[in-house]
């Protein structure tokens, strides 16, 4: 549980892995969905803005995309083949489903990082400028004025993405990254 001034501002449950499945806040429940990696492959949000569905895609070990879309109304399928190790998405297209789900896309660097996110139009939606300690790295566009980072340092940004470093989740309630299991 987190607090702030004698108040709960979420709580969390894990399952015996040690893995989040949980979190309730004051907007609403959330519910994590993990692959047998470990790694987040979907959240459900019920209640407040963020009401909806997150799909993640993965390649071995860094995210490729994000699918968003309201809850009951995703329209992804994955298929996994063990033999050829791979798998495939089927992402339904058509008029409902064009305005419900949103589909965005990861840029990761070499460690598997995501370091900018665009949208279906190839438009950058997000970017997270952070070298491995953490310090701010400055870039062409923030000098130009162009504004869109991450929450967790009150930048602005089209939308909120909390993969960080491989493993690393960040938490806006704590201010905290969860680490494969642990803080």
């Amino acid at each position: 549980e987190v607090q702030q001034g004698g108040q709960a501002i979420a709580s969390y449950r894990y399952d015996y892995q040690g893995l989040r499945r949980q979190k309730i806040t004051a907007e609403g429940t959330t519910d994590f969905t993990y692959d047998t990696s470990g790694h987040l492959i979907s959240q459900q949000t019920k209640g407040g803005q963020d009401n909806g569905q997150r799909d993640y895609l993965w390649t071995d070990t860094a995210p490729i995309a994000r699918i968003d879309s309201p809850i009951g109304q995703a329209k992804v399928h994955k298929d996994w083949l063990p033999q050829a190790l791979m798998g495939f998405l089927h992402h339904h297209e058509g008029k409902e489903h064009d305005r419900a789900a949103r589909l965005y896309y990861f840029h990761t660097d070499a460690m598997g990082t995501p370091r900018l996110a665009t949208d279906a139009k190839q438009q950058v939606v997000w970017r997270w400028n952070e070298d491995a300690f953490g310090a701010k790295v400055s870039t062409d566009q923030e000098q130009h004025g162009h504004r869109n980072h991450d929450r967790d340092h009150g930048r602005s940004h089209d939308i909120e993405v909390n993969l960080r470093y491989p493993g690393q989740y960040y938490d806006a309630e704590t201010g905290l990254f969860y680490n494969w299991n642990r803080y």
